[in-house]
Parts: structure tokens; C-alpha cells; sequence
């Protein structure tokens, strides 16, 4: 079996307030139960096996700067890759009527 690793996270940016579909690129990821990524000291969350080079991770909620972003196949083995998920300030918007005659 091959040792998974983690080459590439797409975006590269997200919001601090998390939410944001992250596709992890790598080699090696396991088509099993356990799934799960791993950001930075934000905790595991579960991932979704796209193929054995590509899995889908929600972002959980993290401070502003960088995460390292990382895959397990059963929840406590992580990979140790160091690929990086920049959490930047979580931008709102609000559209508000202009005001006319």
C-alpha cells in the first residue's frame, strides 16, 4: 500500500470563519470510512474520497495565518506533508438598496 501524502490544496486561501470546500491533491488516499483531513490545530474533520489522488474537506473555523493541511486514512495517522491553507479575514458583504428620486 502506498504512504499517502498531501501535495497541493486548492484554494490556497480561505476565511477565517471556514465553511469553504478545500480539495486536498495528492497520492496514496485510501477509499475508507476514517477519511479525514487535518487542519492545523483546528482538529480532524471528515473528508470525501474523490479518487486515490484527491479528497474534499469542509474547512473548519481557524485564526488568521497559516494551517497545515493534512490526510488520515483512520482518523489518528496523519500525513506529515506541511502543504499550507492560508486563513485570511472572513469578508461579509451587504447590499443595501441606493437610495433615488
Amino acid at each position: 500500500l502506498e504512504a499517502a501524502e498531501v501535495l497541493s490544496v486548492r484554494p490556497s486561501i480561505t476565511g477565517e470563519a471556514g465553511g469553504a470546500l478545500v480539495t486536498v491533491l495528492g497520492s496514496g488516499f485510501a477509499h475508507v470510512e476514517g477519511l479525514a483531513c487535518r487542519f492545523g490545530r483546528a482538529g480532524a474533520v471528515s473528508a470525501q474520497w474523490e479518487s486515490s489522488t484527491a479528497v474534499v474537506c469542509v474547512a473548519p473555523a481557524h485564526v488568521i495565518g497559516n494551517a497545515t493541511v493534512e490526510v488520515s486514512s483512520n482518523g489518528v495517522d496523519f500525513t506529515a506533508s506541511g502543504r499550507r491553507l492560508a486563513y485570511a479575514p472572513s469578508v461579509s458583504w451587504r447590499l443595501s438598496a441606493a437610495s433615488g428620486p
